[in-house]
């Protein structure tokens, strides 16, 4: 499993300026599986996007929506929330 400085399940180079956000607890991290098995991993790969994987379990919409405050957002024009 590959945690970026932030704490997420995603790349280092995800952090700045991603173009799409995703939110989501233990189903969007992706327990359970690879990280290039993600939602968020093959949303990267088919979309041709930099893409963020900024779920964490256990979290709810409460949370992940406070998790936003501390992204660098500039650049994102998509944020997918798992609900």
């Amino acid at each position: 499993v590959t945690i970026n400085s932030a704490g997420l399940r995603s790349r280092p180079e995800d952090l700045a300026s991603p173009e799409v956000v995703v939110l989501g607890d233990s189903h969007t991290w992706g327990w359970g599986v690879e990280d290039e098995e993600t939602y968020p991993s093959i949303l990267r790969k088919t979309s041709k996007k930099k893409v963020l994987n900024a779920s964490v379990p256990s979290y709810g919409t409460a949370r992940e929506t406070l998790l936003l405050d501390s992204l660098d957002l500039q650049n994102t024009r998509w944020l997918i929330i798992q609900y």
